[in-house]
């Protein structure tokens, strides 16, 4: 089926799926349409719930102020479905619990291009939920303005995959912990050539991206700048995490507490080369750069480490046994 020149509006379900569900092997494509203000009060899919081997295909239509009363307040794709948006923008979505523009789970596949998910909102996933050995690719994406008690942005876990390129990651909130990203739970995040400026984690951890339980994150050519929180004002690696970083730059974020641009504890690794971290702030504890606490390790090779600041260890902090490697890049003035 094909729906175009359409608009879907104030529709509701009592379960899944307000304006459009499409489930059982289907197949439907959207295009220059307008999925406005549809409601699903019980689970999922405010604007689409796409189930069980689906298939969908988004082209230039808006999905805004759609409702969910569980997950997915724009869209749902699970069990194994296939989604695929162009030039789709998907604005002031809500979900109840988890994510607000859109939300993914059950092995399915989503990839997303050239879209804006901008002023979403959920308790996990402001933007976005990735969930359950789904996997999610965004090229040349927008993700700003959105919110929510964890994971501001995107929230990946549960064996879930994301992949970003050329995609930024702005302007963000969250309550507690992960201002732009959230990852847990044996997830996987790849990031190239991405941006993730300005968020916020307002009562906690990571203004930029939090890491836990076994999660592995990948950052080539990325900047993260300017981002706020607590503690660990851009990435925070707990509980086994891993992160390698690769010309990534770490510049202008703040932490209240310690940790500017990193802090990392519960037996988590970094492996970071040709890396800049620069003007980073530690206000009222350690590591204007980075703080490690509690068997974490870190390896950094040619990497600039200047004119951060803190109350104590301008630079690196390492405390209760903490390890490092650091070869330091020659500095020219």
């Amino acid at each position: 089926m094909e729906v175009t020149h359409s608009n879907i509006t104030g529709n509701s379900a009592e379960r899944s799926g307000g304006g459009i569900y499409v489930s059982d092997s289907a197949s439907f494509n959207l295009s220059d349409s307008r999925l406005v203000g549809n409601i699903a009060h019980a689970y999922g899919g405010g604007g689409m719930g796409i189930w069980r081997r689906a298939k969908v295909q988004v082209t230039r239509a808006i999905i805004t102020d759609n409702f969910a009363g569980e997950y997915g307040g724009g869209v749902s794709a699970g069990n194994l479905s296939s989604l695929t948006m162009l030039e789709a923008p998907v604005h002031n979505n809500s979900a109840a619990k988890y994510g607000g523009g859109l939300f993914t789970s059950n092995a399915s596949r989503v990839v997303i291009n050239h879209c804006t998910f901008a002023r979403n909102r959920a308790e996990e996933g402001g933007a976005m939920q990735v969930l359950g050995s789904a996997t999610l690719i965004l090229k040349v994406c927008v993700i700003n303005n959105n919110t929510a008690k964890y994971a501001g942005g995107i929230d990946v876990e549960g064996n879930a995959t994301l992949h970003m390129l050329a995609t930024n990651l702005t302007n963000n909130t969250a309550v507690q912990s992960g201002g732009a990203m959230w990852t847990g739970g044996n997830s996987s995040i790849q990031a190239v050539a991405c941006i993730l400026s300005h968020n916020v984690a307002i009562e906690s951890n990571s203004g930029a991206v939090y890491m836990a339980n076994a999660s592995s994150v990948q950052l080539r050519r990325v900047v993260i700048d300017t981002n706020q929180a607590q503690w660990a004002g851009g990435l925070r690696l707990a509980n086994h995490a891993v992160l390698h970083m690769t010309a990534t730059n770490m510049t202008n974020n703040t932490a209240a507490q310690g940790g500017g641009a990193m802090y990392a504890d519960g037996n988590s690794s970094t492996h970071a080369v040709s890396c800049v971290l620069a003007n980073n702030v530690a206000k009222e504890n350690d590591g204007g750069a980075v703080a490690m606490w509690e068997a974490s390790s870190m390896q950094f090779e040619n990497v600039v480490i200047k004119s951060n600041k803190a109350m104590y260890a301008g630079g690196i902090s390492l405390l209760s046994t903490a390890w490092s490697s650091t070869t330091l890049a020659p500095t020219k003035e």
